[in-house]
């Protein structure tokens, strides 16, 4: 089970790493299987750092993956799925290490990029790839939404969508 990120060395609670992600315990196997599949089919790589049989981190990279956009070139490109290094074994460049090993496998497969994903407010990770050459393309923004006794008020205009004129909805009768 993944731990809280506090520095406190004896939190207990499960880490919640973002909202929108499932916990760890009920997709492990199921995401594993992806993993493994998907890096497999994309000519990807994993890369384990180990000491005395110990598993400190791992990269998982999906080798050839094409753009999922059709806006983009359309040209194979890599992908970092997963960077970790256990927090016990972070500050000893065991990051750094994985990520060259991917780095190096993706330019023998000859793509031209090498893309990857990172939590928002994940600052530590952002200044990692940000000191090897990173940069941010797309940046992916969300509001959440909660229900509200605004999202009832009838006394609020209703605001009618395109082609939605004249049908009749609740706030029409």
């Amino acid at each position: 089970m993944n731990r809280c990120a506090d520095s406190s060395s004896n939190c207990t609670r499960p880490c919640v790493l973002n909202a929108d992600l499932a916990p760890g315990e009920v997709i492990i196997e199921a995401y594993l299987e992806h993993l493994l599949r998907t890096q497999h089919t994309t000519q990807g790589a994993i890369f384990l750092a180990e000491r005395d049989s110990q598993l400190l981190g791992y990269v998982c990279l999906f080798g050839r993956v094409s753009p999922p956009d059709p806006d983009e070139i359309d040209q194979p490109h890599s992908y970092v799925a997963d960077l970790y290094v256990r927090r016990e074994a972070r500050r000893r460049r065991i990051g750094e290490r994985l990520l060259k090993e991917a780095e190096e496998h993706a330019r023998r497969l000859g793509v031209h990029k090498i893309e990857l994903e990172v939590l928002g407010d994940n600052r530590e990770a952002i200044r990692f790839y940000r000191r090897h050459g990173y940069t941010a393309h797309i940046v992916i923004m969300t509001k959440r939404f909660l229900p509200s006794s605004a999202d009832t008020d009838l006394s609020r205009p209703q605001v009618v969508a395109p082609g939605q004129r004249g049908r009749e909805g609740p706030g029409d009768r």
